[in-house]
């Protein structure tokens, strides 16, 4: 009897154990299914659905303002994203206010028809799916970031500088930076606040561009950072205040920009062309009074130098300089100098006087003078 008791006893164990081992399986099992759920449960699901915020809003054939159409819609249709933006981004004004987004691939729920949507055309039913779409462009982030100086302080308030968008400011300079770069003169033109120094009209701004977007210049605007744009009352700036914006009746232009202007080449001009200047036997001597420059003339077969009057600045082009003379009577000399690096040239042009009709003179340039004038 002991015997048979051992037996159905040890039988039962066994058999327990062997329902423990499977329920624990069970359980581990179970534990597996629930721990992927709860994983697919906690991943973000964005609404993918986008809205037309303009009639008549075309969807095209590719991420380009020149691809072709697909499909023409309404205000407020509805568009599913179908999980593609394009790397490149564009800058665009609409209905007044400027974006800076990529093109997105959509269908177009009532026409069932797929192509490609500019992204500030579309409204986002999901904050977080545009978050997203925009969370690699740095150039985004500094247009939506809290502005700081170089040295970490906060700079004055935008409004103070009459700037009332600043995310719309910054986009504004960001086409600015695209125009100066691709010599958009015409446009740019467009965007002064004139006059502006010596420059009364767009025909003056578009003759002086070259001269005003130096190397050095367009290298400031280039390199400029849109989350550290310096801003006091007098406006908003591009580098050391070498440009200067205000915002008029919702628009943004240049007032005031750092170059050489007119008169500033002038005078430089005429440092640089005062000195000496031989041929054969003769000489002349450049002499800068004020605003003038006052040419002497010596001849060996004279013995005292005489006037040929004075001249003021006219034109500067490729390195040659042309100065008329500021006289009453009918003889109107006019100066060209010419600068080969190495020598300056004066050539006066006389018609009316054949001994000095077209005479040559030349003066040596010293090293320190190389930069004198670019």
């Amino acid at each position: 009897m002991y015997r048979v008791l051992l037996f159905l006893g040890l039988s039962i164990c066994f058999a327990s154990c062997g329902n423990d081992k499977k329920a624990a399986a069970q359980e581990e099992f179970v534990s597996e299914i629930n721990t992927e759920e709860h994983s697919q449960d906690t991943e973000p699901s964005y609404s993918t659905e986008l809205y037309a915020r303009l009639d008549r809003l075309r969807i095209r054939s590719d991420s380009s303002m020149s691809a072709g159409t697909v499909v023409t819609i309404a205000e407020r249709d509805t568009l599913d994203y179908l999980g593609a933006a394009s790397d490149n981004r564009l800058a665009l004004q609409l209905r007044s206010k400027y974006y800076y987004e990529p093109w997105l691939k959509v269908r177009h729920r009532s026409s069932g028809k797929t192509g490609w949507v500019y992204g500030g055309a579309v409204y986002f039913q999901s904050p977080k799916l545009k978050e997203q779409i925009n969370a690699n462009s740095s150039v985004y982030q500094q247009i939506h970031a809290d502005d700081i100086e170089w040295d970490g302080t906060v700079p004055t308030s935008w409004s103070s500088a009459t700037i009332s968008d600043p995310i719309g400011f910054k986009i504004f300079l960001l086409n600015f930076k695209e125009l100066v770069r691709k010599n958009e003169v015409v446009e740019l033109s467009k965007l002064v606040k004139y006059p502006i120094r010596n420059l009364e009209n767009r025909k003056q701004f578009e003759e002086s561009y070259n001269r005003i977007f130096t190397k050095e210049l367009r290298e400031i605007i280039r390199t400029q950072r849109l989350d550290r744009i310096f801003r006091d009352t007098k406006g908003a700036a591009i580098g050391a205040g070498d440009l200067l914006f205000k915002e008029f009746n919702g628009q943004y232009r240049l007032v005031a920009i750092k170059f050489e202007g007119i008169e500033d080449v002038a005078r430089k001009t005429m440092d640089f062309l005062s000195r000496s200047y031989n041929h054969n036997n003769q000489s002349i001597e450049v002499i800068r009074i004020r605003e003038f420059l006052e040419l002497r003339y010596k001849s060996s077969s004279f013995g005292q130098s005489e006037s040929l009057g004075k001249y003021v600045f006219g034109t500067i082009r490729d390195k040659q300089f042309r100065f008329l003379q500021e006289t009453k009577d009918s003889l109107k000399r006019e100066l060209v100098f010419s600068d080969s690096g190495e020598f300056v040239d004066l050539q006066v042009i006389s018609p009316n006087e054949p001994q000095l009709h077209e005479l040559r003179f030349q003066a040596a340039l010293e090293e320190e003078s190389d930069d004198a004038v670019n």
